[in-house]
């Protein structure tokens, strides 16, 4: 199950910009994942991964 990137930042509290950045340098590896297809991002985050990522934050 993913999410969004703003869904997703707004959980952890960051902006939408800096999780992609975070995404791109392999961080968050735990819930999502970056990787670009020519010339555009994509990004992929796994809801019930980042929710037992929020909940050992916690």
């Amino acid at each position: 199950m993913k999410m969004t990137v703003s869904e997703a930042a707004k959980l952890l509290g960051i902006s939408p910009m800096g999780l992609r950045i975070a995404l791109r340098q392999g961080r968050f590896s735990e819930f999502g994942e970056a990787w670009k297809n020519e010339e555009k991002w994509t990004y992929y985050i796994n809801r019930i991964r980042l929710e037992k990522y929020l909940s050992k934050e916690a």
